[in-house]
């Protein structure tokens, strides 16, 4: 019994004085082991083709975020009154924002246009997806985009290919 308490006791130390070790390493030695681990993990995944489809769901989820934390706001009994009108305006503007987003992308779709739309800080960005970088193009975009936004943001259009 004496033989099984101390090899129980001499594991058992061993492990804690590992573990003490691992803890007290600089924060370099570990981030480098974990960054490899994602590295590897990165190339596992295959490379994912950026779609119109997938930006609009990511502005969706920044939206969406936004709209979480107002919400929460308004929900939260501490808050006071000003802050909950400010949420208030937010969940309004975001709500505006998102259908006027909406317009601007069905109405270049219908023009024929692959596109992401994302309205912030009073700038527009139209995002053109397989689509020739040329100056006649960007023009007709701009034109039919200020035609929905009424001329309320500045038009920013960006390109992006396979």
């Amino acid at each position: 019994m004496k033989k099984q308490a101390l090899a129980f006791l001499t594991l058992f130390s061993l492990i804690l004085m590992l573990s003490v070790y691992y803890v007290t390493l600089p924060n370099e030695v570990t981030s480098v082991m974990s960054d490899e681990d994602t590295a590897d993990a990165a190339d596992e995944q295959p490379q994912q083709r950026e779609t119109s489809a997938t930006l609009q769901e990511e502005i969706a989820a920044r939206m969406s975020e936004k709209l979480n934390e107002a919400q929460a706001v308004m929900a939260d009994s501490a808050a006071g009154e000003a802050e909950k009108e400010a949420a208030l305006q937010t969940i309004e503007a975001n709500e505006t924002v998102s259908q006027l987003q909406q317009q601007v992308i069905d109405h270049l779709q219908e023009k024929g246009w692959d596109c992401a739309v994302e309205i912030s800080d009073g700038v527009c960005r139209v995002t053109l997806f397989e689509q020739d970088e040329d100056k006649a193009g960007v023009t007709q975009v701009m034109n039919e985009t200020y035609s929905v936004v009424n001329g309320n943001y500045l038009i920013e259009v960006a390109f992006k290919s396979a």
